[in-house]
């Protein structure tokens, strides 16, 4: 079906899954990350020096990365091994290794988060799957299963690692020990939050350790090694910080007068194009089209101002009937589509599977403040007169009557700009991201208690910027100095932002 012109009105069904990073290999499809056998010896340390039992279970053991290393460990006890893996032929290399090993061994093919508990651990080392929550085959069985048999609802942008995670504490004796490693992005998740209350409630001598300089094989990402105890019983009252876990970094959590961004302003992301590269054109032609004039590449934008000539456009339809110029050339780039499909897997997946309605978006949202959150240098704020933008930025929007060039001068200021580096986290070759939770609960000088005069000179400041961004660096410099004034507190001394500015920046 490639008639545009006599679709039916679009389903209401759930719109379908990209195929685009969906796992294509037997081994993305499990999860398969392999541990470096120096951080695996490193693991086996960590929990040999923990250990009061000889029974050790690893869920995951591929090809007996973590017995290979514990047997190297200078240990007077005799370990025990349960080794567990659903790939057969990880199991084979760790029976090959199994048949050459003195010490006892359980091997066994299956589903560790199915599996019954038949025995308590004394130790659990594990390097869990890595798929993503919507690649979860049996995400829905695991729910429910984990909801009837431990009374904890999971929530449902998990990743498998966490089921992983909580079913090894409650395979472990009280008392018992687990050592685990996983992508450091749990930390900035919602779904991390949830996680590290769970592990506070049911474990003690928690700790958190990061694993830097992208050290999984071509993934290039942080990871973090997990330790604790399980507890012999719940503890009462509020749980303590895990020690060198990741959250809440702000380092301006005891200044008065800042407050978390979403009291100020609204946030949104941007608008997700099914396939970007398929949907954009440049202005020129946009225009001849009745494109959305449109933002998506933030190299595109060089000062603080997306300018009147930015040269983006996407071709936008909402409802089925409307833009008849933009939905020919649509329709002309589909058959293009159809002919190199594994360019495309993505817009073809939408077109295979919502045939009345794949070339349909919500309407591109507008703020007049835009962020891109994948970060390279320093965050950046944008004034944005005009245009609709992607899903690669969030935007603001004022919610207490601050005049947009005066918000703009403030989002820039040196200290929203270290707030938001200590939340943002390493994605592997100098780029850092933070996520939308976190960047709205981030910490910045309220705009509201700043006198008249204040923002006054911000809003000034702010239309510099925008009309002169080889000068910025003095304008920032002027606004710090504002804020520092009103504020009264040594945290805003522009010398000390600027120093943790770039001890952040050096770090990424």
């Amino acid at each position: 079906m490639l008639a545009l012109e006599t679709c039916n009105p679009p389903t209401t069904r759930s719109d379908p899954k990209s195929a685009a990073r969906k796992p294509s290999t037997q081994s993305e499809l499990y999860g398969q990350v392999l541990t470096p056998s120096p951080i695996a010896n490193h693991m086996a340390k960590l929990l040999t020096e923990r250990l009061s039992g000889c029974r050790i279970m690893d869920p995951c053991v591929g090809p007996a990365t973590f017995p290979i290393a514990l047997t190297r460990q200078k240990s007077h006890r005799t370990m025990h091994f349960t080794l567990l893996d659903i790939d057969p032929s990880m199991m084979r290399t760790t029976r090959s290794w199994a048949k050459k090993h003195r010490n006892h061994v359980e091997l066994s093919t299956c589903d560790y988060l199915t599996t019954r508990k038949d025995e308590e651990f004394d130790g659990i080392i594990l390097n869990p799957p890595f798929v993503r929550q919507e690649w979860i085959s049996r995400k829905g069985h695991y729910r429910g299963l984990f909801l009837k048999r431990y009374g904890l609802e999971l929530p449902g942008t998990s990743n498998l690692y966490v089921y992983f995670i909580v079913k090894t504490v409650q395979d472990l004796r009280p008392g018992g020990v687990f050592v685990c490693i996983v992508y450091d992005s749990w930390q900035f998740t919602r779904f991390g939050l949830w996680l590290a209350q769970y592990l506070e409630n049911c474990c003690s001598s928690l700790c958190v350790e990061s694993v830097g300089n992208a050290p999984f094989d071509r993934h290039l990402v942080d990871a973090t090694i997990i330790t604790g105890r399980r507890r012999l019983k719940t503890p009462l009252g509020p749980p303590r910080q895990i020690v060198g876990l990741r959250q809440n970094r702000s380092p301006f959590v005891k200044v008065r007068g800042f407050v978390p961004l979403h009291q100020v302003y609204g946030t949104r992301r941007g608008l997700r194009l099914k396939q970007a590269s398929f949907f954009m054109c440049s202005a020129k032609e946009g225009k001849n089209l009745g494109a959305t004039p449109f933002l998506k590449k933030v190299a595109k934008v060089t000062g603080y101002l997306v300018p009147t000539d930015h040269d983006e456009a996407a071709l936008i339809v909402t409802r089925p009937n409307e833009k008849p110029k933009v939905r020919t050339e649509l329709l002309r780039r589909l058959r293009e589509a159809i002919r190199e499909p594994e360019s495309n897997v993505s817009i073809l997946t939408w077109y295979t599977q919502r045939p009345d309605a794949w070339y349909l978006h919500a309407n591109a949202p507008h703020a007049p403040i835009v962020f891109n959150y994948y970060l390279r240098s320093r965050p950046k704020h944008i004034y944005n007169q005009e245009y609709g933008f992607s899903d690669n930025f969030y935007g603001l929007t004022d919610i207490c009557g601050i005049p947009t060039l005066a918000s703009l001068a403030l989002m820039n200021s040196t200290a929203v700009s270290v707030e938001i580096l200590a939340r943002s986290r390493n994605q592997g070759n100098g780029l850092s991201k933070i996520q939308l939770f976190e960047y709205r609960e981030a910490l910045i000088p309220d705009p509201q208690v700043l006198g008249t005069d204040s923002i006054n000179a911000m809003e000034e400041l702010g239309r510099r910027m925008t009309m002169d961004p080889a000068n910025a660096r003095g304008y920032i410099n002027e606004i710090d100095c504002i804020l520092a004034e009103q504020f009264h507190d040594p945290a805003l001394s522009p010398p000390t932002l600027r120093e943790q500015e770039q001890q952040f920046l050096h770090a990424a």
